[in-house]
């Protein structure tokens, strides 16, 4: 039930994503027609690999085998999709660094996004519209290149009991967010403040980010936090631009 498997290059040694030129990989795993005829306007482009399968049993075996970027699920029931999840995120899958979004219909939505909470980007409803529903892909598509590079971040946590300030490394960065090492648990929408300092002794980077997953082995290479960037310090956005595409990224 695979619709297109093209030939895919390989990622480099390095663990670095290869040029920005190079097609991202997108598995479209048990969406049905309708949200798939939705979504082919953002997706049917020369800059996205899209590979479709009709099972979790499909994108599982294929998710291992290959890198994809972004994995688009529709949700069947909690049991198979957290199965599907947790067999992408093991130590051993090419896909474990994966950003995935989930489409749900408005009956399973609550009950989705309380299973799911932590574990995926977002979940979206079967019953948003088009525009809405392809921003949501492109947007995930467009941020998807990250560095493996450790960065020194001091981070707050603001929370319904006060901060919580610490000092961390970052396992990857990219323009969108970063995932922090760290045993600290925050619930999922938490407000951190942030601040970088890069190895190469460029002037730190500062802004807002908040909690979007929790990492841990086996799904993760390391323990701690997924966040998102919100907002940054006036010129820090092209500053960080600047830093990853120094470093390949």
């Amino acid at each position: 039930d695979l619709d297109r498997l093209q030939a895919l290059p390989e990622t480099p040694a390095s663990g670095r994503r290869e040029s920005v030129t190079t097609p991202r990989r997108v598995l479209a795993a048990a969406l049905p027609a309708d949200l798939m005829a939705q979504l082919a306007p953002a997706l049917e482009r020369s800059d996205f690999d899209l590979n479709r399968v009709a099972s979790y049993a499909s994108a599982r075996e294929l998710a291992r085998l290959i890198s994809f970027d972004v994995l688009l699920v529709g949700y069947d029931d909690a049991e198979n999709a957290l199965a599907l999840l947790d067999s992408v995120r093991e130590l051993e899958s090419e896909s474990r660094d994966s950003r995935a979004l989930v489409f749900a219909a408005p009956a399973a939505l609550a009950s989705a996004k309380r299973a799911l909470e932590g574990r995926v980007e977002q979940v979206l409803s079967t019953a948003g519209g088009p525009v809405e529903l392809q921003e949501a892909v492109l947007e995930l598509l467009r941020e998807r290149v990250r560095l493996s590079t450790r960065v020194l971040a001091r981070l707050t946590v603001r929370i319904a009991e006060g901060a919580s300030r610490f000092v961390c490394q970052t396992r990857d960065l990219s323009r969108s967010g970063m995932l922090a090492i760290t045993d600290s648990r925050y619930p999922v929408g938490a407000a951190v403040q942030f601040v970088l300092n890069f190895p190469d002794g460029a002037e730190e980077l500062a802004g807002d980010a908040e909690v979007v997953r929790h990492a841990a082995p086996p799904r993760d290479p390391v323990t701690g936090l997924g966040l998102r960037f919100l907002r940054f310090r006036p010129g820090d956005e092209l500053r960080l631009a600047a830093f990853l595409a120094r470093h390949g990224a």
